[in-house]
């Protein structure tokens, strides 16, 4: 769980920042103002937008990058071999992403 955690707090950073840029210079471009007070005024709504946007795909990556890294250094093999169940994997994963997909679609619904 601390690996998928940590790929999940990367991805978000990496992701936010991308979209916090790209919907940032959309909206000066959009309006015909290079005015930073502007960007500082709807700088609240672009986070609140981009959170409900990122969450999900953090996550999907986070899980996927690590699932498959497992995989590939056969360590969910030597898990099945131990005896280990593979919904004890996958239940941590799916209830992390059942609480960020209902605060994304909170975000995206009640906030923006």
């Amino acid at each position: 769980m601390v690996e998928v955690l940590r790929a999940f707090v990367l991805a978000f950073f990496v992701l936010m920042g991308v979209v916090l840029i790209v919907t940032a210079f959309q909206a000066l471009h959009r309006y015909n103002l290079m005015e930073f007070g502007f960007l500082a005024r709807i700088l609240p709504s672009l986070v609140a937008w981009g959170l409900s946007i990122t969450l999900p795909i953090a996550l999907l990556f986070a899980t996927t990058f690590t699932l498959g890294r497992w995989s590939s250094d056969n360590e969910i093999t030597a898990l099945k071999a131990c005896g280990v169940h593979l919904s004890r994997l996958v239940l941590p994963i799916l209830g992390v992403g059942l609480v960020l997909s209902g605060t994304a679609y909170y975000v995206a619904e009640e906030v923006v």
